[in-house]
């Protein structure tokens, strides 16, 4: 039985009483205002899922891993890539530094076994695993390690090409990365990183092999659509639009994949990823409409996992294109939307309503910032005192294909527009491909934009400095897409980029949150449970909060 009625029908009704002031608090079942049925069976159904396959028996080898998503990769250069979809794939042909263990953030020894750092916090010393080899047959030494991040860092480098969006983010404080021996790697900072150790867990400090990147330009070959690593799959082929394949590598220096084939599948429709999970086309896949949860959880023949998400969907409002570069504007904006509505009936109870950025599973999370109750009244008046009392025509650019923190943007759309109709922002939706959408917002051209982040690393300056800091408004590679340029934010931001006392970190991001949700550069909409769901043979899968869909250890029972 579903959660509630069918979305398409539901939405529209949820549309017409959803903006005004917020109703009392409804029982599971209960008529809000709007005639609206909400249910809420959200933080029940999250409790009672696991976060991992089953793995009863002796993982077995074999067989060809089909994983449904729905869109496909952008790049498959791990520096150089944004969006999930990308890294679901370069996590499983690359490795790092370290890693972060299995269904945590915490780090621990990958390529790396052991690490130091100086007293000052301005070097660290890594000393490589012996025996690695990449794909391509050549070893794993210092200078690939160094090879990979100069050319992320240095202007210069025969290889510096791409916007390394994530370097400028986590790592622009790197000075230099050199080989100190042919196991030694040596980064000099020009001042102390506390997340430092982290960061280099992400996918953006994967480990590339120099070799493949000189017989790529020699073959007059994009080095992005032929990767090279050390991971436990290495790459095969790429059929745009429909598929990334890559095969169990024999020589992992951690032992070889149980699966002996990996294919990353593009299914844009739920409903078609669904129903070839059922017939067995698929082994596992994420993005399902959240209304049809409760119903596939009964289904013997599939297994849901889930686990509170460590992301956020947001609304950017884009402060350096008007009219939202009046923040009266942006305030009205956010009080015409009911979060806690969107949460119940949007999200079917499979997502928290969000009152900051980041959420509550990452620590530094300011629990005293209100989620501000939605105000039809109020908002109008905001924006008659903004000069807009005849109301404002604007435009909601929104991606075509399901993301897992937006399972079903259209939908989402369709809310925000009649909400925003209903105190006077005519709001036309402006739908684009995932690919070109990026791009785009990235440079700045939406006035109000659809996205989302799912966390790399489990630290607060992964959210907060990443997608609000003035420094990621470069047009062109920015992942600040509010465009927000606050004075008092950057300056709590960068302070607690190098205070190593925990306390006082947690001090400066509380006030960065409480200036944030005075300034609205974003309305943080919810933070979704992270949901994947997997067929009968599948064993050894799990979730990770950072929503990386690992499959070195995952294996295909009889």
């Amino acid at each position: 039985m579903r959660i509630a009625a069918p979305l398409a029908a539901f939405a529209v009704a949820l549309v017409l009483g959803a903006a005004g002031c917020p109703p009392a608090p409804s029982a599971p079942g209960a008529q809000p205002s709007g005639g609206v049925e909400v249910t809420d069976p959200g933080q029940d159904l999250t409790r009672s899922l696991r976060d991992q396959a089953p793995s009863d028996g002796e993982p077995r080898r074999g067989g060809t891993f089909v994983f449904g998503r729905g869109a496909d990769a952008v790049s498959l250069d791990p520096a150089d890539v944004t969006d999930g979809e990308s890294v679901k794939v370069v996590t499983n042909v690359f490795d790092g530094l370290v890693v972060y263990k299995p269904g945590t953030t915490e780090v621990e020894p990958c390529l790396a076994t052991s690490w130091t750092q100086s007293d000052d916090g301005l070097t660290w010393t890594f000393e490589l695993r012996e025996g690695v080899t990449f794909h391509d047959g050549t070893p794993l030494d210092a200078a690939a390690v160094a090879f990979s991040f100069e050319r992320q860092r240095d202007p210069a480098h025969p290889f510096h090409q791409g916007e390394f969006v994530y370097w400028h983010d986590q790592f622009s404080f790197v000075t230099k990365v050199e080989a100190a021996g042919p196991r030694t790697v040596v980064f000099r900072l020009d001042r102390p990183f506390v997340p430092f150790l982290t960061s280099l867990a992400m996918f953006t400090a994967s480990i590339v092999s120099p070799a493949a990147f000189e017989q790529a330009r020699a073959a007059g070959k994009d080095p992005a659509h032929h990767p090279v690593g050390t991971g436990p799959f290495r790459f095969v082929e790429w059929r745009r639009g429909e598929a990334v394949v890559l095969e169990a590598f024999d020589g992992h220096w951690a032992g070889r994949p149980h699966v002996d084939r990996l294919v990353f599948r593009v299914v844009p429709d739920n409903n078609t990823r669904l129903a070839l999970l059922r017939k067995g086309e698929l082994q596992a896949m994420d993005g399902v409409n959240l209304a049809d949860v409760a119903q596939v959880v009964a289904e013997p023949g599939v297994t849901v996992l889930g686990q509170p998400g460590m992301n956020v969907a947001y609304l950017a409002l884009n402060c350096q294109k008007a009219p939202f570069t009046d923040a009266r504007v942006r305030r009205a904006v956010a009080l015409a939307l009911d979060r806690e509505r969107i949460a119940r009936s949007l999200y079917y109870g499979l997502a928290t309503p969000a009152r900051n950025p980041m959420p509550p599973t990452v620590w530094g999370h300011a629990d005293g910032v209100a989620l501000p109750a939605p105000d039809r009244e109020a908002a109008k008046a905001l924006l008659a005192e903004a000069g807009f009392a005849q109301g404002l025509d604007t435009e909601l650019w929104t991606m075509t294909n399901p993301r897992p923190y937006m399972p079903q943007p259209d939908k989402l759309a369709q809310y925000v527009k009649a909400a925003l109709a209903q105190v006077g922002v005519r709001v036309t939706i402006v739908p684009k491909e995932w690919a070109s959408y990026l791009q785009e917002v990235q440079s700045g051209e939406h006035p109000m934009c659809f996205l989302g982040w799912t966390g790399d690393t489990g630290d607060p300056d992964n959210f907060l400095y990443v997608l609000l800091d003035r420094e990621n408004t470069k047009k062109g590679s920015a992942s600040n897409y509010s465009f927000y340029t606050g004075e008092a934010v950057h300056e709590a931001l960068v302070a607690a980029r190098v205070e190593r006392d925990p306390a006082a970190r947690a001090a400066l991001y509380a006030k960065a949150q409480e200036q944030i949700a005075a300034d609205v550069p974003m309305v943080p909409l919810v933070h979704t449970t992270q949901v994947a769901l997997l067929g009968p043979r599948v064993r050894g899968y799990r979730l990770y909060p950072t929503g990386d869909v690992r499959l070195r250890g995952t294996w295909l029972a009889e």
